[in-house]
């Protein structure tokens, strides 16, 4: 699987967020934060056809929002794909208007990133070997 950093309308547009308290946070009661480390919105892709060696990725189907997860689960690698089908897709940015109450700035924050993946559903993207291995390695595999 792969990942992608996506604005989160929860802290202010960031797609990422310190804890900087004293506890340990707690997102979807599945997700901990503790002192100091980051949260991460991530979108995930996977791989279209596991059983094959193509490293083609599509955006997930079984996760279909961005979710919260924890910088020590995740491994930061710089991720160059290629866009083998489907139009660029830029990621949502997410503002509030001091026109707008919270709760419509909310709402329309959380529409933005709900159609940036509606909007990746038919892109395929291509990783290449060397990526997918220095990952690996990463990982001790």
């Amino acid at each position: 699987m792969a990942w992608s950093v996506m604005s989160n309308p929860a802290w202010e547009g960031q797609g990422v967020s310190t804890n900087a308290t004293t506890n340990i946070v707690s997102y979807n009661s599945r997700v901990k934060v503790s002192k100091g480390e980051v949260a991460i919105f991530v979108m995930w892709y996977e791989k279209i056809d596991v059983m094959s060696d193509n490293l083609d990725y599509w955006v997930s189907r079984s996760e279909t929002k961005p979710i919260v997860q924890n910088n020590r689960d995740l491994i930061p690698v710089e991720v160059e794909m290629h866009r083998m089908l489907g139009e660029s897709n830029i990621v949502p940015k997410l503002r509030s208007s001091t026109r707008n109450s919270n709760t419509r700035a909310e709402a329309n924050n959380q529409s933005r990133v709900e159609e940036g993946h509606d909007k990746e559903w038919g892109t395929r993207w291509r990783m290449n070997d060397e990526l997918r291995n220095i990952a690996l390695a990463l990982c001790g595999l």
